[in-house]
């Protein structure tokens, strides 16, 4: 529990980990001291007793709370759901498993068969389609197929991969223009690969080198996100091999990096800290320079909006027995400059001082004070912080002259 992360892969090895501890205490034997003093308690006892109605319970009171408050819902939520399974567990050990494992009865063992082969039946029902279910809503259809709409990279070849860095090339074998950065770069992939492919007088090409969850400065990591040593490694060997690169874009989530909870670090110190944060931005200021200075044309690109009321996946509200509302809340320009404006116009600072273009989306993505959320097709997001690929295809334009002829 204390060692996991999210997103490690499961079960796996770490499956290991539960079933050796289970084995070790069976293993103990009832002299053991852990199993005499500990799990022998009547307490321990009566856990042990309504476990397995617990283990029925618990899951699907979780992910219906999931349903309703929607992927991150608070803690309390969690608490009150756990709680809610204890209360059902109990209920469910005195007055149903007791009951029925102890029943005398001759129709018991016939009435489960029947239950089982009922439940068996209905969900043959729903998994053939046979089983109607309650029309949707076309707004909520559309939010849905927005968040699978995520494949930024569909379309492009991939030339390497350490880890989760990924090198990835698209268009002409001529000059090239390389795209460096984490998700948030990989996002503008496909508006990248539709202007090439519609460049037929122009051999230029375009390199994606990006890893998720990394940022483009060297020497910032992040305690179990991999890759940052990686990315900048393969970085510098593309600079000194790959001699038709003339343009280089850079950009990132940098709020991510750059806000005051961030778990990043620069060495060995918190990014949060002012001090690592003024050299983080240095070492972002040398990379930035010595591009320049090998007559590379710079881009660097800000932010996008990016935020929880943005994502579409909470844009379905739902009562208990209610079918899904659509209820959108308007993020603002004012609400992005006031979280991340001054990292930003740090991050364009550094980036003008040294040379570079400084490009921000926010222009690009607001209209007047309310920052797009959705058109005609529907949301242009497929997650809180990720344009999708559709979107950034038909709408994102402003990459365009990175790859121009």
């Amino acid at each position: 529990m204390a060692a996991f992360q999210h997103g490690d892969p499961y079960p796996g090895w770490r499956a290991l980990l539960p079933v050796l501890r289970t084995v070790m205490l069976i293993e103990g034997g009832e002299t053991a001291w852990v199993n005499r003093v500990v799990l022998s308690k009547p307490a321990m006892v009566w856990f042990w007793l309504i476990s397995y109605p617990l283990y029925l319970w618990y899951w699907p009171s979780l992910a219906f709370v999931q349903i309703l408050k929607g992927p991150k819902p608070k803690p309390v939520y969690c608490l009150k759901a756990v709680a809610f399974s204890m209360i059902l567990a109990v209920l469910t050990y005195y007055f149903v498993e007791k009951r029925l494992r102890h029943g005398r009865g001759k129709w018991v063992v016939c009435l489960l068969c029947a239950a089982f082969l009922l439940v068996g039946f209905a969900g043959w029902l729903a998994f053939t389609g046979r089983l109607p279910s309650r029309s949707i809503p076309a707004d909520l259809l559309k939010s849905v197929a927005a968040t699978r709409d995520r494949d930024s990279l569909s379309g492009l070849r991939c030339l390497s991969q350490r880890g989760t860095v990924l090198l990835n090339h698209v268009g002409g074998e001529g000059k090239l223009t390389l795209f460096f950065g984490d998700s948030n770069m990989q996002q503008y992939a496909p508006r990248i690969r539709e202007v090439l492919k519609n460049a037929n007088t122009s051999e230029r090409g375009a390199l994606f080198l990006t890893a998720g969850g990394v940022p483009p400065i060297p020497g910032v990591s992040k305690a179990g996100v991999s890759g940052s040593e990686d990315l900048h490694q393969t970085f510098r060997e593309l600079s000194l091999s790959e001699t038709r690169v003339d343009r280089v874009v850079i950009a990132a989530r940098w709020d991510l990096y750059f806000s005051p909870s961030s778990k990043y670090r620069f060495g060995n110190r918190a990014l949060s800290e002012s001090a690592a944060r003024r050299d983080a931005l240095e070492a972002l200021g040398r990379l930035i320079r010595e591009k320049v200075e090998s007559n590379k044309r710079v881009t660097v690109l800000l932010s996008t909006p990016n935020g929880e009321g943005l994502n579409p996946r909470l844009y379905a509200k739902r009562g208990f027995f209610s079918m899904p509302e659509i209820r959108r809340v308007d993020y603002t320009r004012s609400q992005h400059v006031e979280s991340h404006g001054e990292m930003l116009r740090e991050i364009a600072s550094v980036a003008v001082i040294n040379g570079a273009e400084v490009v921000d989306p926010l222009e690009h993505l607001c209209e007047g004070e309310i920052c797009i959320a959705e058109n005609d097709e529907g949301p242009i997001r497929y997650d809180a912080n990720h344009l999708r690929p559709g979107f950034v295809r038909d709408h994102v334009k402003f990459l365009d002259t990175t790859v121009s002829p």
